[in-house]
């Protein structure tokens, strides 16, 4: 059993206990009439308590058959199966409450029913990773396809809810408009429509690549599915305001209601194995940071459409006061969106390029969206928060870590070459004079030593020719003029006579 199964079993474990202490149901009767909120936790409801003790004691059955108390005659396939039955209490439980909140509740009058809390979402994806299979339990080769492929159905069948609730909420908002006869609406009607269909977008166009076996799409939706998570933590110690997971049958808008769900299928490794025959290596960021460009690109223009509405809607409308955050959000989302798409193009021009244009890009996306979203939320402006913070935070951090964490991404970008064609990448010592043998150094040293100059050399003569001169020592032996040496004269000999 490979660590990766315990890991999914304590997140999902996570999920299903926290989602206890968070809002199951916002009861807003009187809200109209400036009364306070009744907030229902999901630990104070005993349906919602005993079917999460069920999910959570699903956890549970794989240890119990590898202990082997279920005995030889059960096999892999029915603990899957067995896991997947006893967290379809959970769907329907969920299923049950949005249905009954669509149906019920009723337009600018005490809601019956009230606005569905972020536990539903927490809790839905903690069940949704209890009933996986683990990697451990997947047999190897093909023999289970069909098994696996059913994982891809349920992510079908999560964005299909998520687009059906979109579609129920944006009927419901215009017809209690008509109803109502509130005027100067039709602009924010537009906004949200637009925004609502947009969020369930983002979950269908996913879920069908991953359909067509995309394991560069499939790990960009688990990304950004964690991402989601991390900041909808985040956003529960304040109001919510910029990133909302509640759910409200006649407030249409970019809802997150259904991401955490929705990653959490498609991060199955049954989905994985599917998958693998398309992953793209590390060493091609071209292949796996596409996905990720084309979703900065997509939720960029979504921003953009959004501002634009907005900022019309404002300007021929009553509320034609502060303007400045749709201004920026145009102005912006423009930029960001013609970012994404040279970064494209701009990646295959050499594989340095891969790595360097599209970290500045990361870059950008975080400042400009950071100032972004400190003036959205300045001027209390909630309808585009969770796409802004998801351009601010998820999308750059994706996109770095594609690039930067794997360890074989990191030795590629050290072993490519430099742009100017030289040969090496990063700083070198390039120009700089070679080593000198020891003589020549000690003769360029002498050399390069400085010779006194002509008023020193004055000053130490001058010194010289004061110094007094030694007194002369007396001579033991007079002197003695040397005499001529003579030649010894030579003698003759007699001359000896003839006999």
């Amino acid at each position: 059993m490979p660590v990766s199964d315990y890991v999914r079993d304590g997140i999902a474990a996570l999920a299903l206990i926290a989602s206890l202490f968070m809002v199951w149901i916002v009861d807003d009767a009187g809200a109209f009439s400036y009364g306070s909120y009744d907030e229902s936790r999901a630990g104070t409801r005993v349906d919602v308590i005993l079917i999460t003790l069920v999910s959570l004691l699903s956890l549970s059955i794989s240890y119990i058959w590898r202990a082997g108390v279920f005995g030889p005659s059960v096999g892999y396939r029915k603990i899957q199966d067995l896991k997947l039955l006893a967290n379809i209490p959970y769907f329907l439980l969920v299923l049950v409450y949005i249905a009954l909140h669509l149906i019920t509740s009723r337009t600018f009058e005490p809601s019956t029913f009230g606005t569905l809390g972020p536990a539903l979402a927490f809790g839905l994806a903690g069940a949704v990773l209890a009933a996986q299979p683990r990697r451990g339990e997947i047999a190897p080769g093909t023999g289970d396809e069909s098994r696996n492929r059913r994982w891809i159905f349920v992510s079908l069948g999560i964005a299909a809810l998520a687009t059906v609730v979109a579609l129920v909420q944006i009927i419901r908002y215009w017809v209690a408009i008509g109803d109502a006869g509130i005027p100067d609406t039709t602009g924010w009607g537009i906004l949200a429509t637009f925004t609502a269909l947009a969020s369930a977008a983002v979950l269908v166009f996913l879920a069908l690549q991953i359909n067509k076996r995309s394991d560069s799409w499939r790990s960009t939706g688990v990304g950004l599915a964690y991402g989601t998570a991390f900041l909808a933590l985040i956003a529960l110690f304040e109001d919510q305001t910029l990133l909302n997971l509640n759910l409200n049958s006649i407030s249409p808008g970019f809802s997150l209601m259904f991401w955490l769900a929705f990653g959490a299928s498609i991060s199955a490794p049954s989905i994985a194995r599917l998958t693998e025959g398309t992953a793209a290596a590390p060493t091609d960021p071209h292949s796996r940071l596409q996905p990720w460009l084309l979703l900065a690109a997509g939720l960029s223009a979504v921003l953009t459409v959004a501002a634009a509405v907005g900022l019309i809607t404002k300007t021929t409308s009553d509320y034609s006061e502060g303007i400045v955050p749709q201004v920026l959000a145009l102005f912006f989302g423009l930029l960001l969106t013609a970012g994404a798409v040279l970064t494209l193009r701009l990646m295959s021009k050499d594989p340095r390029s891969a790595y360097i244009i599209p970290s500045g890009y990361a870059g950008l996306l975080f400042v400009l969206g950071l100032v972004l979203m400190i003036v959205w939320a300045v001027q209390n402006e909630g309808s585009l928060g969770a796409v802004i913070m998801l351009l601010t935070f998820v999308v750059p951090a994706g996109i770095l870590a594609v690039l930067w964490l794997p360890r074989a991404s990191r030795e590629h970008f050290a072993s490519l070459p430099g742009g100017n064609g030289s040969g090496t990448s990063g700083f070198t010592f390039t120009g700089a004079p070679a080593a000198q043998a020891p003589a020549a150094h000690a003769q360029q040293v002498q050399q390069a030593t400085p010779q006194a100059r002509p008023a020193e050399t004055a000053g130490v003569q001058g010194r010289a020719k004061r110094r007094p001169s030694p007194k002369p020592r007396p001579q033991r032996h007079p002197q003695r003029t040397p005499r001529p040496r003579r030649k010894p004269e030579r003698q003759s000999r007699p001359q000896r006579s003839s006999p």
